[in-house]
């Protein structure tokens, strides 16, 4: 029975933290984030019969905390470091109608960004608080159509920790002597625990 309800809490704890990991990331104003993508899956192939239109698209997204009407935000697109021009910025207004996103088409640029599957994005908050979702970016290489999506954040430190020290918990009530471990007696020996 104590096994049961330690295996409960437990679940109910990573179930908690779980959840709060799966959550994006809370930004208020003058807060910005940096996010450096180093690779975009490949997600088709062009028609061999007609080459297809240069073009590349990325979009932001917001959490459940959508854009209300005093929020807003700078979303900034970069080739591969922000120390290089921007290659194209712009605001985005809350409304009450529930905005959750928005984006750039990147096709019109002199030349289409990240042949290399690498580049960068920029969030910044000018007025009141988002939350950050994830990320998507688009490029055609060739015939070749690159497209990923990117979860901000990663999951949560403190989520892993929990599920880490609930398995080690788990462990060592169910196989005390597996692990060797010893404790020191009253009588000054040592014994198996």
């Amino acid at each position: 029975m104590k096994l049961i309800k330690r295996c409960a809490a437990i679940f109910l704890t990573v179930l908690f933290f779980g959840h709060s990991a799966s959550g994006g990331l809370i930004l208020t104003h003058g807060q910005s984030f940096e996010f450096e993508f180093q690779a975009i899956s490949i997600y088709s192939s062009a028609p061999l019969g007609n080459p297809p239109a240069q073009y590349a698209n990325t979009h932001f997204h917001l959490g459940s905390d959508d854009l209300d009407s005093g929020d807003s935000l700078i979303f900034s697109v970069f080739e591969n470091s922000t120390a290089e021009p921007v290659l194209r910025s712009g605001l985005f207004n809350g409304s009450s109608s529930g905005f959750t996103g928005g984006g750039f088409f990147l096709g019109d640029l002199p030349s289409v960004p990240w042949q290399d599957k690498q580049g960068v994005l920029r969030i910044e908050v000018v007025t009141g608080t988002v939350e950050l979702d994830s990320f998507s970016v688009e490029t055609l290489i060739g015939v070749q159509n690159y497209e990923q999506t990117y979860a901000i954040p990663e999951p949560n430190s403190v989520a892993l920790f929990f599920i880490g020290t609930g398995i080690i918990y788990l462990r060592r009530k169910r196989f005390p002597n597996r692990l060797g471990l010893t404790r020191h007696n009253s009588r000054g020996k040592d014994s198996r625990i």
